[in-house]
């Protein structure tokens, strides 16, 4: 009797063990793909009217040709694929 409550104990444990570090790799799999998401987007700002063209800045403001508020405008930064 209590060698078959030891084994079914071990069993137990190591099942945990097993699935806590699965749980563990995935967490870190997804803080990574989170960094990754945050450097590949920046926000950065552009007057609505292009006085600059394509100008833009990464703080908020005012344009310096026609003092409107500039507005976000998100920019994709490109990366090569990591292998």
């Amino acid at each position: 009797m209590k060698k078959g409550l030891f084994t079914l104990a071990i069993i137990f444990t190591f099942g945990i063990l097993i699935t806590s570090c699965k749980t563990s790799e995935k967490k870190e799999h997804d803080k990574v793909h989170v960094k990754e998401h945050l450097h590949a987007e920046k926000t950065v700002y552009q007057c609505p009217m292009k006085c600059e063209e394509e100008k833009t800045y990464e703080k908020e403001g005012t344009c310096p040709v026609c003092e409107m508020k500039l507005r976000k405008k998100a920019e994709q930064q490109q990366h090569e694929p990591h292998h």
